[in-house]
């Protein structure tokens, strides 16, 4: 059993998430996420992939395009249990490695082994700072020194969903007591202060569905050279 530990939002409400509740889009989509298949295909970095690496998989949907680019080994990491049963029923015929863990603390990775580490609307969870900073320090650990790149997405604070709880930037979204911050457009594209190189970073607004009613989206994402 993986301990909340540092974690704002417990398990048992992500694996309540992923088991009844659902009532985050994503939770329900198994085709992987166009922010980040789009972001991936225009780097053109994918052929120097070896190894990747998705950190908080959800129901597995992004490890499917890895899959598609010929990555040789894929990795994938999550700590609710719910979450690890249902990516397994998605990827039963991609050639994967799915591991249960906490990726606040150690990530059960060894050092310099990721080429490409994916972080799709995951950390944006790790309201305290000094949670995060942890976090980024793991990914820069993992990170390969031949290539290490960190693809990353959030929330932006124009988010017309998420913007209606609050007023300083975190969140908790009444419909599953799940936690987040919102980001501006400036943290993410000068790298939330780390000394990266920032290959790409893009603000996108589309309209979604939330709980049957329409809302424009502020997603923000970016592709990092470590």
């Amino acid at each position: 059993m993986c301990r909340d530990l540092h974690l704002t939002t417990p398990q048992n409400t992500w694996n309540s998430e992923y088991s009844s509740n659902k009532s985050i889009p994503s939770s329900t989509r198994f085709t992987p996420s166009g922010v980040f298949t789009s972001v991936l295909e225009d780097s053109g970095i994918m052929p120097d992939v070896s190894t990747a690496v998705e950190l908080g998989i959800g129901n597995g949907r992004n490890l499917k395009y890895l899959d598609t680019c010929n990555v040789p080994k894929i990795y994938g990491i999550d700590f609710s249990s719910e979450s690890i049963q249902l990516a397994k029923e998605t990827l039963r015929k991609v050639p994967c490695e799915i591991i249960q863990a906490n990726i606040v603390g150690t990530v059960p990775l060894e050092s310099l082994s990721m080429d490409l580490i994916v972080d799709s609307y995951v950390s944006c969870h790790f309201v305290e700072s000094h949670n995060f900073e942890a976090y980024l320090t793991e990914v820069e650990r993992i990170s390969s020194s031949r290539n290490g790149y960190f693809f990353w997405s959030g929330i932006g604070t124009e988010d017309e969903y998420y913007s209606k709880f609050t007023t300083n930037r975190i969140v908790t979204d009444p419909e599953n007591d799940v936690t987040k911050k919102l980001y501006t457009h400036d943290e993410v594209k000068n790298a939330f202060g780390r000394e990266y190189t920032t290959l790409e970073s893009r603000e996108i607004e589309f309209t979604d569905t939330v709980n049957s009613t329409d809302y424009t989206r502020n997603i923000l994402t970016a592709l990092y050279k470590i």
